[in-house]
C-alpha cells in the first residue's frame, strides 16, 4: 500500500502533457518575445556602427531599442494588453525597416552592403513576430468569441 501513494507523488510530481499555457492554446509570444529580444540586441550592435548612416537622433533610436525591449518582457499569456502592443510595435516595426532597406536599396542599388541588410534583418525578424503576434490574437479573439457562445 505504501508504494501506492509513493507512485501517485511521483506521478504528480512529473511534467504533465498539457501544453504550457493550457487557457491560451493559441499562444506564440514566446517566439514573439525571443524576436523581438533579438531585434533590440542587433540595433543596440548596428547603432555605433551605422551612425553616419541613421538619419534619426540618436536620443530616439535609444527610445525605440528600450520600447522594443519592454515589449518582449512584458510580452505574457495573461494579458491581453501585451498580446496587442506585440502586434502594434511589431507591425510599426516591420513597415519602417523594410522602408528604410527599401529606400536604401532603390538610392544605392546596393544588395552587397551591410546597412541594406541590418535593416532587412530586422525587418524579417519584424515579421515573425507580427506572424506569430496574429496568430496569438487570432487564438485569443477565437477563443473569446467561442467561449461566448
Amino acid at each position: 500500500m505504501e508504494g501506492d501513494y509513493e507512485k501517485e507523488d511521483l506521478e504528480r510530481s512529473l511534467p504533465s502533457e498539457t501544453p504550457h499555457y493550457p487557457a491560451r492554446p493559441h499562444y506564440y509570444g514566446d517566439i514573439v518575445r525571443q524576436a523581438l529580444f533579438a531585434i533590440g540586441i542587433i540595433m543596440i550592435i548596428g547603432l555605433p556602427i551605422f551612425t553616419d548612416k541613421i538619419n534619426f537622433s540618436a536620443f530616439f533610436i535609444i527610445l525605440g531599442i528600450l520600447g522594443v525591449n519592454l515589449f518582449a518582457g512584458l510580452t505574457n499569456p495573461k494579458q491581453t494588453v501585451s498580446i496587442w502592443g506585440d502586434f502594434i510595435v511589431s507591425f510599426i516595426g516591420l513597415v519602417f525597416f523594410e522602408l528604410i532597406a527599401f529606400f536604401y536599396y532603390a538610392a544605392y542599388h546596393r544588395v552587397l552592403d551591410l546597412y541594406f541588410w541590418f535593416n532587412q534583418i530586422i525587418a524579417i525578424l519584424f515579421f515573425v513576430s507580427l506572424y506569430f503576434s496574429v496568430k496569438t490574437l487570432r487564438g485569443m479573439l477565437v477563443g473569446s468569441i467561442e467561449e461566448e457562445q
